[in-house]
């Protein structure tokens, strides 16, 4: 059986070795963070021969959630002296910026070509209200503080397809949806469908599928110890350095839905929140139902 990466090679060796010449002049990579070396070095190739600025990139370490990390240099891609940091942000608050910044706090981000980048320099020109990581005792009062909340947001004439439910997990993600749809709330799951705003209903995604989509408001669920990090993606491996790169990806996930807010993020966990949140930041709410 070919991977994906197995059959990404065969095509850069078919280019190599029949010469052949495809009928691009430039190539435009976004997300280029979870391109791995394989991906990387296909695209150099795209455009033969070699020209003055016909590649155009653009990457962001913390955003990597998938573990293919490479450099450019190693792809063929020569980027030194040729590249740009962008220090503002002009999608999220300032407050969303520091709050998921502060997810990643004092780890290693690389900048896609070897060297480090810092994340703490650069500022979101918007401003907002600031997140509040709200605790709950069971599952049945998380999913009914989740409802009131939107409710609120509906009141007060936000569209529903303005607001997202993120987990980390499918299982979450479904009890969640049949919570709000027994409470009457209307509901979109989006799974591989693209998102059309067009049709109505709170959004209701995995963590990983609302990567590229934003919405004003992003309520994340289940943001609790025992599922993010989540133990089946941490592994059981005794090797230090993999352990760490698989909690970073996790960290990485839970910054990308952050960052998914235009006007604030909502955190909300079960019991024990989630050790990467900031502690000043979290009120727990008084029992529900059980």
């Amino acid at each position: 059986m070919r991977t994906f990466e197995d059959a990404t090679l065969d095509a850069v060796d078919l280019l190599q070795q029949q010469d052949i010449r495809l009928p691009y002049r430039s190539v435009i990579v976004d997300e280029a963070q979870d391109m791995g070396p394989q991906a990387l070095t296909l695209i150099r190739r795209l455009v033969q021969p070699q020209q003055a600025d016909d590649l155009f990139i653009v990457g962001d370490g913390h955003q990597r959630i998938y573990r293919r990390k490479t450099t450019m240099s190693q792809c063929g891609i020569q980027i030194v002296g040729r590249s740009r940091k962008l220090r503002f942000n002009y999608r999220t608050t300032e407050e969303t910026r520091r709050f998921a910044s502060a997810i990643l706090e004092g780890v290693s981000v690389d900048d896609l070509d070897g060297g480090e980048d810092r994340g703490d320099d650069y500022r979101s020109l918007l401003h907002g209200s600031e997140p509040q990581v709200a605790g709950f005792p069971t599952q049945a009062a998380e999913c009914l503080g989740i409802a009131e909340q939107i409710q609120a947001l509906l009141e007060e004439g936000i569209v529903s397809q303005d607001i997202c439910v993120a987990t980390r997990t499918r299982k979450y993600r479904d009890k969640i949806n049949d919570h709000l749809v027994s409470a009457g709330l209307p509901t979109l799951v989006l799974s591989q469908q693209i998102d059309n705003r067009n049709v109505a209903g709170v959004r209701l995604a995995t963590m990983h599928r609302v990567k590229g989509l934003e919405f004003r408001y992003m309520i994340l669920a289940v943001i609790s110890e025992g599922t993010v990090p989540l133990p089946l993606a941490l592994g059981s491996t005794d090797d230090p350095v993999e352990r760490r790169q698989n909690e970073l990806n996790e960290r990485a996930l839970l910054h990308v839905a952050a960052t998914r807010a235009l006007a604030s993020p909502m955190p909300v966990s079960l019991a024990r929140i989630c050790r990467w949140q900031p502690n000043s930041l979290w009120k727990s709410v008084d029992a529900g139902p059980n």
